[in-house]
């Protein structure tokens, strides 16, 4: 599995994932409290706004014309649209998604915000594992089975354009072979501050996809600033 060192944000193609760390740009943003959340998500006039997790398809003209939910409910978008952050031709992009359904199948766009998407890299080819704290709210899978997500914060703060960047990863450090014929990975988030001051708390996402994790469960070991943490989550 190759490992990439140093990667910005980027979409992945229905036959490519992109693996191994993900180095975060994470945006300075005005802090109006102590902790805030990265992903707008869109209330206020919009009384019945609802929120998904879901992957957002372009077409060959990098134009989001429909989405898949977590539930599998595919959902065309009433106003298709474009955006730099997402204009790769025929590609999928894990995103959260704030919309209104006006009818069956059919949703009205009230923003988008896109989820990093990590593979898992195996220890021995990881240079450099860090583990700096996080505050980790929780873990789940999708209901489709699809993705390992994780709603995290990370401590923020204004930097310069030379500093080095937020990084964060997904290593295998161990499979575990159960009696009962099941197997099981330990994995461990790597996360890297960089020189990303420590300010405030900005709440992001992070998917990692089933298909990368080759196992019947897993065991997550995360640092947080209240210590080690370990989860135990079924993937099959």
């Amino acid at each position: 599995m190759q490992t990439q060192q140093r990667t910005n944000l980027q979409p992945f193609k229905a036959k490519h994932m992109v693996t191994g760390i993900l180095a975060l740009l994470l945006i300075s943003l005005v802090a109006v409290s102590c902790e805030q959340d990265a992903y707008d998500k869109g209330e206020g006039a919009f009384s019945y706004t609802q929120a998904d997790f879901c992957e957002a398809y372009t077409n060959s003209n990098g134009v989001v014309e429909y989405v898949v939910t977590d539930d599998d409910e595919q959902l065309r978008l009433a106003t298709p649209f474009t955006a730099k952050s997402m204009a790769t031709p025929d590609s999928v992009y894990r995103t959260i998604l704030y919309y209104n359904k006006v009818k069956q199948g059919s949703a009205e766009l009230v923003n988008i915000g896109l989820v990093p998407v990590v593979g898992v890299a195996s220890a021995d080819k990881f240079e450099n594992l860090r583990t700096d704290p996080i505050k980790l709210e929780s873990t789940w899978m999708s209901k489709n089975g699809k993705y390992l997500n994780l709603a995290i914060w990370l401590k923020t703060g204004t930097m310069n354009e030379s500093a080095e960047k937020q990084s964060l990863g997904m290593v295998c450090t161990d499979t575990l072979h159960n009696d009962n014929g099941t197997t099981t990975l330990r994995l461990r988030l790597h996360h890297g501050q960089g020189d990303v001051p420590e300010y405030y708390s900005t709440k992001y996402y992070l998917s990692i996809p089933a298909s990368e994790i080759l196992a019947d469960s897993i065991y997550l070991s995360v640092n947080t600033y209240d210590g080690d943490t370990e989860k135990r989550l079924r993937i099959k």
